[in-house]
């Protein structure tokens, strides 16, 4: 009756983590695992077998009625069809159903905006408090990309930042790993005002080209740089996060009339459709400055 009736859903998924949490990275174990649970929660001993297209799409409706974004919901059904991959690998299943299965276009997505201007302005007017955010402002470069960065990195002969590499925490501490991708290996242009500050920075000493720019032998560790992004937050005022201040850059690039292309290199995006995409909420927003300014001058001549 077993044989069937065929395995359980739990029983499959638990198999199928046990052979995927080792090959992940450490960054992405957690995510994977959420998405995991919620579809055992919903799931659970239900036979694989007997799991349909329509019991997905109940279940990506649900997480979507419960307020779950976009990018939620889209990875819940990544993993529920890399277990039902597994399940179809383990001869449970011929086909998988999640193949099939579509999800909602309006549903909410996780809009972050870029940083305020009093923000980028106080991280301007700061420079001798903490270079690392203004770094960051000036390069659009990622968090992880950042604390991986070396002094041997940076070419004040050429203006270029060249990004190579990426460090994550996970147990153990700090992690360093080689960027792969094409999108990830990239050049970055020193902006003027950047190259100034950092004449100014090595003035005081002279770098060593083998050391991370932010630490030393060693990159900064997460709980050095958790303590000092807080404390500089909470001095200044700020509340934006280095995600907001890589938009800040990209939107400045927009601003700036650099092209799509370019932009999708500089800032190393994989897919040019999240390029263009920053390119329409400036736009969006361009539009709606645009109205308020015409609604005020229409008022007053009224």
């Amino acid at each position: 009756q077993r044989v069937e009736i065929g395995r359980p859903f739990c029983e499959i998924a638990n198999e199928w983590w046990e052979e995927t949490e080792p090959k992940l990275a450490l960054q992405s174990v957690k995510s994977y695992k959420l998405a995991m649970s919620r579809a055992v929660t919903f799931f659970n001993d239900t036979p694989a077998k007997q799991i349909t297209a329509q019991d997905i799409l109940k279940f990506l409706n649900n997480l979507a009625k419960q307020g779950y974004s976009q990018k939620v919901v889209s990875n819940t059904k990544m993993v529920v069809k890399q277990i039902l991959d597994h399940a179809v690998l383990g001869n449970d299943i011929e086909l998988n159903p999640c193949t099939s299965v579509t999800i909602r276009k309006d549903l909410p997505k996780e809009k972050r905006e870029a940083a305020s201007r009093i923000d980028e302005q106080t991280i301007k007017d700061n420079l001798d408090l903490w270079i690392f955010p203004y770094v960051a402002l000036m390069t659009g470069m990622r968090k992880g990309e950042l604390i991986g960065l070396k002094w041997s990195d940076i070419d004040l002969e050429h203006d270029m930042i060249t990004v190579n590499r990426s460090v994550w925490y996970g147990d153990g501490g700090a992690h360093e790993k080689t960027t792969k991708t094409e999108a990830g290996m990239r050049t970055i242009p020193i902006l003027a005002p950047l190259k100034d500050r950092i004449l100014v920075e090595t003035s005081k000493f002279k770098p060593i080209p083998s050391y991370y720019v932010f630490g030393d032998e060693k990159p900064l560790s997460e709980k050095a740089y958790r303590y000092r992004y807080k404390k500089y937050s909470e001095r200044l005022g700020i509340s934006s996060t280095l995600h907001q201040l890589r938009k800040s850059f990209a939107t400045a690039a927009v601003d700036a009339n650099v092209p799509p292309d370019v932009l999708k290199e500089i800032i190393g995006h994989k897919d040019i459709s999240t390029t263009l995409n920053i390119y329409a909420e400036v736009r969006e927003n361009r539009i709606k400055e645009a109205g308020n300014a015409l609604s005020k001058m229409m008022l007053n001549n009224g």
